[in-house]
This record gives structure tokens, C-alpha cells and sequence, in this order.
């Protein structure tokens, strides 16, 4: 009696391991189920459960089921495996083991001391075969515990919706016209147009930019599942800094001033007018009781003047319309017509 009592412990030992072991395998054959949170590292055990609390509850909150890896042993080990360049196959035994989904893995590290240390966290999506699909880290400075927290939760929110984006068959794709262009997705550059990326469901903002042409900038919301297409074709930039094309602001050209050669060419007639007078009466009399002066000098006289004038109008015109053809503007002047009696201005021929 005693013999069997003795044979009976080991055997119920046997019976509760294997029944273990197949509670889990049929877990895992009908469908692994939750998310498993496992944090270690430089923290207490009191920091790290209360992390893996904020890491669960943050979890729940997007309805997943999760469940917490406690034993401080077994998550040390597992953040080795996940550090190491080929840590597939022991995070696979680890996601075999727990017959989970996904496994968010928390590494703290401390630097520091009181409320001048940082703390950083090191975080890996594991996925279901043992694969890493997201690695990401945030950073506390002058940490406290609330910041802390606020840490943990953008990292966690950072982690899930890479893994979404890497497994999901929602996506963006971006199409540029010249190709080549920078793609960035909510802050990160993801490649060069033409591209596909995956993400996750909802808004998202995207800036395409190629050396020479305008930056294109797009907010989108997209579906789940779906694939959003942006067609953007690209806006050059002008040499000066505009921007060319549809929707360019490019300044207007700069207007030259009239003042100067109208001045020109109003000096040029009147000196051209002192000429000819100078022609046409150098052989005239005085007048009674005036003072007579010698003029045989006033045809030469006049004939300089009469051409100093000529050219001052002839400089004006060309002014003017060089400045007018510069602008853009109608190369139409007033034309002068010099006579021996008279000076003749004709505006709005073609000069």
C-alpha cells in the first residue's frame, strides 16, 4: 500500500505537466489568442509591474486581450532573445509557450538618478511566429513617474500602429510625376515615388518633396484594407524662388519709370525748336531803336542746335521704347518729324 502511495506522486506530477503541456498546444492548434506584456530591465519589480500595468491597460482600452509574463527570469531571458540579430527561434518557443498573438516586450534603462535621470524604453513587437515586427524607443528626461507613463503610452501607441501598418493590408501609395520625390508619412521619410506603404487605418498626413520643384503636402483618411492612391504631379520652382505653372505666385516684372525719357525728349524739342529759329531768321532786320548784333554766325549755330535737339529726342525715343520692350509693353511711340519751319509730333504710329 505504501509503494503504491509512493509510485502515485511522481505519476500525478507526470499527468498535471503533460496535461499542461496539452492545454497549451490546443490553445495554440484552435487559435492563439491576446497580446503578452513582458517588462524588464533597470527597474525594480515594483516599476516594472506598474509599466506592464499602464502597457495593459493601454491594450485593453484598444480591446485586445492581454496578460502579463511576471516571472522576472523568464523576461529576462526573453529581452536577450529579443536583442539578439537572430532572435526569431527562441521568441518563437516563447510564443509557442504562452500561445499568444503578438508579445510587447519593455526594456527599461535608467541613467541617472532621482528626478534628473532619463530613462529610456526599448520596446519589440513580437509577432506570432517569433518574427520582430516593430522596434521602436522613447525617451523620459528628468523623469518622473507620471512622465514616465506618458512615455510608455506614446511608445506603446508608436508600436501598435507600425505592427498594424507592417501586417494590414491598408495602404498608401504615392505617385509623382518626375518620380524620384521623397515620400514622408506622419513625420517619417518612407522612400522614394513611386512607392506603396503600408499603415494603419485612419488619418494620415503625407509630404512629397523633390529638389527643384514645390513641396506637395496632402492630408488623407484611409480606410481599412484599402489602398489610397495620391497622383501628384509636382509644381517647378522658377529660378528666382516662384513657383511656375498652375497656382504659381510669380511678382510681377518690375515698371520702369517714363518720366526720364519723356524729360529727354521734351528738351530735345525745345532745344531742337531754338535751332530752327535761329535758322530761320538769322537774315532778319531789328527792330527800331533796338541794339543790332552781328549774326553771320547764326546759321552754323542754328544748325548745331537743331541737331544737338534731334539726337536728345532721338536718345529719348530709344529710351522709352527699350523700357517699354523690356516691360512687355506695346513698342508704339510718338513718332517727330523735323521741318524747316516747324517740329511735328505724331503719337500712336508704330515708331
Amino acid at each position: 500500500m505504501r509503494s503504491m502511495q509512493t509510485r502515485s506522486g511522481p505519476m500525478l506530477a507526470l499527468l498535471f505537466v503533460a496535461g499542461a503541456l496539452l492545454t497549451s498546444a490546443t490553445a495554440f492548434a484552435n487559435g492563439a489568442k491576446g497580446i503578452v506584456v513582458a517588462v524588464g530591465g533597470d527597474a525594480d519589480q515594483v516599476t516594472r509591474q506598474h509599466l506592464a500595468t499602464v502597457v495593459e491597460q493601454g491594450l485593453r482600452d484598444r480591446r485586445e486581450e492581454t496578460r502579463q509574463v511576471s516571472d522576472g527570469a523568464t523576461v529576462d531571458a526573453l529581452i536577450k532573445c529579443v536583442q539578439k540579430e537572430a532572435s526569431k527561434e527562441c521568441a518563437a518557443e516563447f510564443m509557442q509557450t504562452t500561445a499568444a498573438t503578438r508579445a510587447v516586450v519593455m526594456r527599461v534603462a535608467r541613467d541617472g538618478q532621482g528626478k534628473t535621470q532619463t530613462v529610456t524604453l526599448t520596446a519589440w513587437l513580437v509577432a506570432q511566429e517569433g518574427s520582430m515586427l516593430v522596434i521602436d524607443h522613447g525617451v523620459c528626461e528628468t523623469c518622473t513617474a507620471a512622465k514616465l507613463d506618458e512615455t510608455s503610452q506614446w511608445l506603446l501607441n508608436s508600436l501598435i500602429k507600425e505592427g498594424e501598418a507592417r501586417t494590414s493590408k491598408t495602404v498608401i501609395a504615392v505617385h509623382t510625376k518626375p518620380q524620384g520625390a521623397s515620400v514622408e508619412i506622419d513625420g517619417r521619410i518612407v522612400g522614394a515615388s513611386n512607392l506603396e506603404h503600408g499603415v494603419y487605418s485612419g488619418p494620415h498626413r503625407i509630404v512629397v518633396a523633390l529638389n527643384g520643384y514645390e513641396s506637395a503636402v496632402r492630408n488623407i483618411d484611409v480606410v481599412a484594407g484599402e489602398t489610397k492612391t495620391l497622383d501628384l504631379e509636382l509644381t517647378p520652382v522658377a529660378p528666382d524662388g516662384n513657383t511656375a505653372g498652375s497656382g504659381a505666385k510669380i511678382t510681377d516684372p518690375p515698371t520702369h519709370s517714363t518720366v526720364g525719357p519723356w524729360i529727354t525728349i521734351g528738351a530735345g524739342a525745345a532745344v531742337t525748336a531754338t535751332g530752327i529759329v535761329l535758322l530761320v531768321n538769322h537774315d532778319s532786320e531789328p527792330s527800331t531803336g533796338a541794339v543790332y548784333y552781328e549774326r553771320r554766325g547764326a546759321p552754323v549755330l542754328g544748325a548745331v542746335t537743331t541737331g544737338l535737339g534731334v539726337a536728345a529726342i532721338g536718345a529719348g525715343v530709344w529710351w522709352l521704347l527699350h523700357d517699354r520692350d523690356r516691360d512687355g509693353a506695346s513698342a508704339r511711340a510718338p513718332a517727330v518729324h523735323v521741318e524747316p519751319d516747324r517740329v511735328v509730333f505724331v503719337y500712336g504710329g508704330a515708331f
